[in-house]
């Protein structure tokens, strides 16, 4: 760490003072939830909000343009990350009934993070599964996917358009078919030539 004072805190919260830092850089407000004002920034991340009953409170819950789009879950360094997506989902379960969102009844960016290491799960894509991410995404990357999922509802992710592609084998069945298509038409077309020559009629 390179500030001295972060060695006085707790592991779990040198994490946050990185995960703050992160977000911040990121484009995100970063704010406390008796404190919190989602009009300040087009992102705002509040800390420590309580969620309903019994699924106690998010590490941070990420808004953008006043709607809730993504759970952090924090982690002192050197915890296992991809042993907490079960608590992350607990808090996806957990919204309160009145809270905006983004997509009706979810939360479908969701991270695990120590500050050190950061993991980031796409609940759009199809199988989703966490993955590690060098920071956090900006809250204008979050708005655009968003976008895309209410123009595309089907689709509304890269990896969601990728099953969509045909196969390898199809694509280099249609290639091959193409060829030989051109090659017999070239092939048509020499053979016309090389008569229009022995007969000695115009080429």
């Amino acid at each position: 760490m390179s500030d001295p004072t972060l060695a006085y805190l707790t592991p779990e919260a040198r994490a946050r003072v990185e995960i703050d830092g992160m977000l911040s850089a990121a484009g995100w407000s970063v704010q406390h939830a008796g404190r919190a004002n989602l009009s300040a920034s087009r992102g705002v991340a509040i800390r420590e909000f309580i969620l309903a009953p019994g699924h106690g409170r998010a590490d941070y819950l990420l808004f953008v343009d006043g709607r809730a789009v993504g759970v952090i879950e924090a982690k002192q360094e050197g915890a296992t990350l991809t042993g907490v997506a079960w608590q992350t989902a607990k808090y996806v379960d957990g919204l309160p009934g009145d809270l905006p969102t983004a997509v009706e009844g979810a939360l479908p960016f969701a991270y695990q993070s120590t500050g050190a290491e950061t993991r980031f799960t796409n609940t759009l894509d199809p199988e989703a599964k966490s993955r590690q991410v060098f920071s956090f995404h900006r809250p204008e990357t979050f708005a655009r996917w968003i976008g895309e999922l209410h123009a595309h509802p089907l689709a509304p992710t890269l990896r969601h358009r990728l099953r969509q592609l045909p196969s390898p084998d199809v694509i280099a069945q249609e290639i091959v078919e193409e060829l030989e298509a051109a090659l017999s038409e070239f092939a048509a077309i020499a053979g016309s030539l090389r008569d229009a020559r022995a007969g000695g009629g115009p080429v």
